[in-house]
């Protein structure tokens, strides 16, 4: 899933949150952005706006911490494998056509995260 990711599509809410609710358990989704890119912003919301009716996330965080070389949709994971939920996630993503990459957390925020933890960052946009 690693490559060129573009912020242009829509958010394809039916199946993204079709498929979060076919699973057996429940979860929540951290959508967080690069507070200082106002397009990121814009994307984060329309995820959180999807995702905040059924219980999948709140709204998005911004943040000072996101590495500079995301791009456009990202699942950060924490540890060396990615967890079932961020994995199920992941799977919705791509049954709702949406381009996205799974990479690991960096910097202080992967050493205090437990291993389980995963969230959605919307970086900045590919294809400038």
């Amino acid at each position: 899933m690693r490559g060129s990711v573009a912020i242009s599509p829509p958010i394809s809410a039916p199946p993204l949150i079709q498929s979060l609710r076919d699973s057996d358990e429940p979860v929540y989704i951290t959508v967080v952005y690069d507070h200082l890119d106002y397009e990121a912003e814009t994307y984060a919301a329309q995820f959180s706006a999807v995702l905040k009716p059924g219980r999948f996330a709140g709204d998005p965080i911004p943040l000072d911490d996101i590495p500079a070389d995301i791009e456009g949709v990202v699942i950060r994971t924490n540890g060396t494998s990615v967890s079932h939920l961020a994995h199920r996630f992941s799977t919705a993503l791509t049954k709702a056509k949406i381009d996205h990459q799974i990479q690991p957390l960096t910097v202080v925020r992967a050493t205090l995260a437990p291993s389980e933890y995963f969230d959605l960052a919307i970086g900045r946009r590919t294809n400038r």
